[in-house]
Parts: C-alpha cells; structure tokens; sequence
C-alpha cells in the first residue's frame, strides 16, 4: 500500500529527470500550487492545459475539479487532450 501524494511525486521526479526538452512537463502539486499563487491546484491544472503545456503530471482527484475551471477560463474546446491513468 502507498500513499498516493508519495506515489505521484515519485512519479513526477522520474519523468522530469528523464525529460528531453526542459519545460515540456509541468507538475501539478502542492509546492507548484503555492509558487503559482493559484487558487486551487484545478485552477493551476487549468492555466496549464490552456498554456498549451504537452505533459502534465497531476494526481486523478484533480480532475472532477477541474471542469468548472476549464468552463470558466474557456478556449479549449478545439483542443485535443490525452490522459494516461496508471
């Protein structure tokens, strides 16, 4: 059994020690929700996905949330998004 913060941060340091192009991943977590001054990790998760970001690492709680954020900000409908749930 694990925690699932510690299991998504585990995974966010893999992928961003192996990444090839810097700023091509952005994680969602509690240490970039406070850098960011957002408020809420949805509303961070949302600018990202409208900032065109190609990878995001982000827990699964995050995304019920984030629907009454995207529908706010707006702008994403003839984007193409891919989740990858493990």
């Amino acid at each position: 059994m694990t925690d699932r913060t510690v299991l998504d941060d585990q995974l966010q340091k893999a992928i961003k020690a192996i990444e090839g192009t810097r700023g091509l991943v952005e994680t969602i977590n509690a240490d970039e929700f406070c850098k960011a001054s957002a408020t809420s990790k949805s509303d961070l998760l949302a600018k990202e996905l409208s900032s065109g970001k190609l990878i995001i690492i982000v827990t699964f709680q995050t995304f019920p949330l984030v629907l009454e954020a995207l529908a706010q900000q707006g702008g994403l409908a003839d984007r193409k998004f891919a989740v990858i749930a493990h």
